[in-house]
């Protein structure tokens, strides 16, 4: 830390300009305290130092910098977001500082601004493009933001094509954007590239199901409805309920090889009701 300081502050101190005594005067007790970890004093001297009157936006850009990094040492999370987000908007290209900001944006839940970072250091350093787009590929997926998931991962796929991982996180998303069809193409393209991946096989094998119990449940709901059903009724009962047979099976067919590697008690489950609706009491009744 000491090290870094004693860096940033060479560089910085070479950079203000003379002409402002007031501005020159602020920023050398400002770093001063820094280089004795005198951090709140520094803090302060820095503080008026960016209010002078005629500092430039390259004096700003640095000084707003060291600004945060008291901040941050005195623990003051806000104060320091503020002075990075500062600098970064005049167009720091300091990745110290782009990581420090982002790791205070992931430890106080402030997603609005890691977004914008992620997505601001993306386009700034054109050499991590590819680490960054993989950052917000996991920020969208573990936020919910399903459509953005699926549009990162296709640009990481554009360079990546066949990345397990990234079609397994863009399968999911499809899913959960109710995508179905879409989702079990991309499944299948990771269980052609991985054919144990338990993940994929898990959530294609409960794509099945769900999509076969909703049609099993509907001729269901429909039968209990009529009041004296004839044998009519009943055999169209049954030829509308062995529509989702189909799709159990599929179900089946998935849910078994990630019950093998994975052998959870939600598989378990759907496994049994499956076997339960295909009328294979014997087989049903090893998952009940």
């Amino acid at each position: 830390m000491v090290r870094l300081i004693a860096g940033i502050l060479f560089l910085f101190t070479a950079s203000y300009s003379f002409g402002q005594e007031g501005f020159k005067n602020l920023v050398e007790k400002g770093n001063k305290a820094l280089e004795n970890n005198s951090y709140k004093e520094a803090l302060e001297a820095y503080k008026l130092a960016l209010h002078s009157d005629d500092v430039d936006s390259s004096q700003v850009c640095w000084y707003a910098s060291l600004a945060g990094i008291c901040a941050q040492e005195l623990g003051d999370s806000k104060t320091a977001i503020q002075y990075y987000n500062q600098s970064i908007k005049l167009n720091s290209t300091d990745m110290d500082i782009f990581e420090r900001l982002i790791q205070l944006c992931i430890d106080t839940k402030d997603h609005e601004n890691l977004e914008s970072i992620y997505l601001t250091a993306r386009d700034r350093f054109p050499e991590k493009q590819h680490s960054f787009n993989n950052k917000l590929l996991y920020f969208y997926y573990n936020n919910k933001a399903y459509s953005k998931a699926v549009d990162i991962a296709d640009k990481i796929l554009g360079y990546k094509p066949g990345h397990t991982k990234t079609m397994y996180m863009k399968a999911v998303s499809l899913a959960m954007g109710s995508q179905n069809e879409e989702a079990k193409k991309v499944f299948k393209e990771v269980l052609a590239t991985d054919p144990g991946h338990a993940k994929a096989n898990t959530q294609l094998g409960l794509l099945y199901y769900r999509e076969a119990t909703k049609v099993f449940d509907v001729a269901v709901r429909k039968y209990n409805q009529l009041k004296n059903p004839s044998r009519l009724d009943y055999s169209n009962f049954r030829k509308e309920k062995a529509t989702s047979w189909e799709g159990y099976e599929q179900a089946v067919n998935y849910l078994l090889k990630a019950y093998e590697n994975s052998p959870t008690s939600q598989v378990k489950q759907a496994l049994y009701n499956s076997y339960e609706r295909l009328e294979k009491k014997d087989m049903a009744a090893k998952y009940k």
